[in-house]
């Protein structure tokens, strides 16, 4: 099964499969695929991951397309050759096929993203995490009854190795500072100290968002511009609840965050 797929959004960092050929390609899910340009123009290993229901490149995808100088609007063409290979062609937004340069072959570390695939890869065999067992929450932070249940359902899509933190979007977080702390147990014992740029992911979405993790002795957290923008995108409200489940990554600190909207106490 051949299809088409035009670069567009964070076509870098990966890439989700047509909708209308998935269902012939997820026995590959967790798989590393093997990328070939037509006329032996060099080999990639990539990593194939499902996230609800999609099919996404992922893992050595960022390689890959910068090794083919793989441009926004450029349109790739994957030819299926068996098991698990795919000859790539490659077409600018003007239609004429692109040809790499021998300085762009680049020797791909198979078990980086081999080990990526496996962190990012649901696995069947693996348990959710219980709620409060590699959950993290600020000390100040009461829930009722409802956000209880909201949390303990999000914490049931945790993976059981990936450590989380869970928050309740306050109106201080909304004004013009906008930013949410993040607990500093979780700061301390999973993420670096100092300041960089982290990415945020939605379960079900392709889209990844950068965000400023800003560290400072005593308080950590996102904030400016980048979580302003991820905050309007998704449209988050005061009594939104978000759990930030850290995955493993290669190169970068990853975030997918799972949100529970705000549920209103009286209806109608």
């Amino acid at each position: 099964m051949d299809f088409q797929k035009e670069m567009t959004g964070f076509f870098m960092h990966s890439v989700c499969l047509p909708e209308k050929v998935m269902k012939h390609f997820l026995g590959f899910s967790g798989q590393l695929l093997e990328l070939e340009r037509q006329g032996g123009g060099g080999t990639w290993h990539v990593g194939l991951i499902g996230s609800g229901n999609k099919l996404i490149l992922q893992p050595g995808w960022s390689t890959f397309a910068g090794a083919n100088n793989i441009s926004q609007n450029d349109l790739l063409h994957f030819k299926f050759m068996g098991e698990s290979k795919f000859e790539v062609q490659i077409f600018d937004s003007t239609g004429y096929e692109k040809c790499i340069e021998e300085s762009h072959k680049l020797e791909i570390n198979i078990p980086a993203i081999k080990q990526e695939l496996d962190d990012l890869s649901p696995n069947p065999r693996k348990c959710v995490a219980p709620y409060n067992e590699v959950i993290y929450q600020s000390r100040n932070m009461v829930l009722n009854a409802g956000q209880k249940r909201r949390a303990k359902q999000m914490a049931s899509e945790v993976q059981a190795r990936n450590p989380a933190f869970l928050t309740v979007i306050r109106r201080s977080n909304l004004t013009s500072k906008c930013n949410i702390s993040i607990p500093i147990k979780f700061s301390a014992e999973h993420l670096p100290k100092e300041t960089r740029e982290m990415a945020l992911h939605r379960p079900k979405k392709e889209m990844m968002w950068p965000v400023k993790y800003y560290y400072r002795k005593g308080h950590q957290s996102f904030e400016g511009t980048l979580w302003r923008k991820f905050v309007q995108e998704n449209n988050l409200q005061e009594g939104d609840m978000c759990l930030f489940e850290m995955v493993k990554a290669a190169r970068q600190i990853k975030f997918v965050v799972h949100i529970s909207k705000a549920i209103p106490d009286h209806v109608g």
